[in-house]
């Protein structure tokens, strides 16, 4: 096979191959190298051995160490087995944060500490960025927000981050090898372009003729990276809706980090920013990618290429063409009350035939994946839509039938779902927290489980103990439920002492691999003295 041949086979399918190795053979260690740990985006870990209803509990688990970071980490730490590093094996989590570093730890040993750390440049300060006067969003600084994703085959670890020289804000694209930390060959590569529109300038003075230019300084990378086929996605969206910015998609190749894709979300129009909470965008195998787009213009329903408040589903072969689309009946409800759909992202269910999505209105939609159900006036022509929680945001996770979902001002519930459609009522539910109605302080999850093995399903959550968690820090709570009933079965804050999270990094994925859990906090609880960044691992104290 000839080399470049046998280049695209080993980033297309060692991944997955990878991954099923790890996962199955001999009880070797499973990597989580993507957000949400896979393309479906379901927020599932179905491969844990070791953690159980019955070893988390207070008197079993707890916080175990901490490993120190430079800044706030809004991303999912990742975990990759059997690093070879300097000639040991190490199993390795790598997490980013807003200071523009990337960090490489020992998962399982405290005393190897860092194995190596790099720092991409200065990130943005807040303080140029006009909203952030007076809407406080990510504080003080803006570096590297997203998570990262890695590509197993060729060992190189991808990240975005936004750097401020000179007065001038960059986005790029770094591809890092996992052992060592060193540029790939080609890295970092400028995130930079335009495409044909008559839509809101992305500078101030009005851009060239017929062009929409992306401007780094208005935008803002919060949806985890994908990798598809051995291609690069990157999402982007706005700061807290200051126009003018736009939703973007750009695309990179993995190996020579040539630009293949560039795709303005309303190149006619205003705004359709993707952040989904930090979800990354969604994949099949089949290769189509999935996105929620946020506030915006919508026309595509007569004939336009306007995409705003709409779950787009889109071709990666044929540039990201869109094959089929939904937009809520009452997307200009959504615009003016500020209530995007694209609060969350898609989730598509095990067998790709159906697909979950939100908004921040607080709505749940269950789509047939091969026609989302496109635009219909008074009436919305989707398989299920139903209010579930006063907002959305965090995205729900999918585990055994059970869609788990936790929104301001409820508790955690589960929706059953029976090959065709969801009991709209909640067959099981939390009974020791409602999420606070402040802004921004709705709990992030995942499940971890041995497949479907009885006692093994085990509910993630973290949140903000009060509080809104938008531009502030208050303490974070770290708790695991029986995920058969919900049932809790511990907490960080039952023994405070000894398992204290630390300030709530919002939205942020815990990652669950072999038998410890890895989840970032903010260390200080006011922003305003920051310090104590890290992030805790907790697992089995004996």
């Amino acid at each position: 096979m000839e080399a470049p041949l046998l280049r695209k086979f080993q980033r297309i399918f060692a991944p997955v191959f990878f991954l099923y190795l790890a996962a199955t053979a001999f009880g070797q260690p499973v990597s989580v190298i993507t957000n949400r740990y896979s393309n479906d985006r379901l927020g599932l870990n179905q491969s844990e051995t070791v953690l159980n209803t019955s070893n988390v509990s207070d008197a079993s688990f707890g916080k175990l160490f901490s490993l120190p970071v430079d800044g706030q980490v809004y991303a999912q730490p990742l975990y990759l087995a059997n690093v070879n590093i300097a000639g040991v094996s190490h199993n390795v989590v790598y997490t980013v944060t807003e200071n523009n570093s990337i960090y490489a730890f020992d998962a399982n040993n405290p005393a190897a500490q860092m194995l190596w750390h790099v720092n991409v440049g200065p990130a943005i300060p807040c303080s140029v960025i006009p909203i952030c006067s007076t809407y406080k969003g990510l504080q003080p600084i803006i570096g590297i927000t997203s998570t990262p994703v890695i590509d197993v085959s060729t060992g190189t670890i991808y990240v975005v981050a936004e750097t401020y020289v000179s007065s001038t804000a960059n986005f790029s694209l770094h591809a890092l090898d996992v052992a060592t930390g060193h540029e790939r060959l080609g890295s970092p590569v400028q995130i930079a372009g335009k495409v044909a529109g008559a839509g809101d300038p992305s500078y101030p003075a009005d851009a060239p003729g017929g062009q929409v230019v992306f401007n780094p300084f208005m935008e803002w990378q919060r949806p985890g990276l994908l990798e598809l086929n051995g291609n690069i996605y990157i999402a982007f969206s706005g700061h807290q809706d200051t126009r003018p910015y736009h939703g973007w998609i750009f695309g990179y190749d993995g190996f020579s980090l040539r630009r293949v894709l560039i795709k303005c979300i309303t190149p006619n129009g205003i705004e359709g920013g993707i952040w989904q909470s930090g979800a990354g965008l969604a994949a099949d195998a089949a290769g189509n990618v999935y996105a929620n787009t946020g506030n915006g213009t919508f026309d595509a329903n007569a004939g336009g290429s306007d995409y705003g408040e709409t779950v787009m589903k889109m071709n990666a072969i044929t540039g990201m063409v869109v094959t089929t689309y939904f937009t809520p009946d009452n997307f200009q409800a959504l615009n003016d009350d500020d209530a995007d759909l694209g609060s969350v992202g898609t989730i598509l269910l095990p067998g790709e035939q159906f697909a979950v999505a939100g908004s921040k209105a607080g709505v749940i939609f269950l789509l047939n994946s091969s026609q989302l159900g496109g635009y219909s006036a008074g009436t919305d022509a989707v398989l299920q839509e139903w209010p579930t929680t006063l907002r959305q945001y965090g995205d729900p996770v999918f585990y055994n039938n059970i869609l788990y979902d936790w929104g301001a001002g409820w508790t955690a519930i589960g929706f059953q779902f029976n090959g065709s459609q969801f009991n709209t009522t909640p067959v099981i539910m939390a009974s020791d927290y409602i999420a606070d109605t402040s802004y921004s302080n709705e709990p992030a999850m995942a499940i971890s489980a041995n497949g479907t093995a009885t006692g093994t399903g085990i509910l993630w959550a973290s949140y903000s103990l009060y509080g809104g968690a938008d531009g502030f820090s208050y303490q974070g709570v770290f708790s695991a439920y029986n995920a058969s009933n919900l049932t809790r079965l511990w907490s960080s804050e039952d023994n405070h002492a000894r398992d204290d999270l630390g300030g709530w990094a919002k939205w942020t994925t815990p990652t669950i691999a072999n038998g410890k859990v890895y989840i970032p906090s903010f260390g200080s609880v006011n922003l305003s003295t920051p310090g104590g960044f890290a992030i805790n691992v907790y697992g089995p104290l004996n």
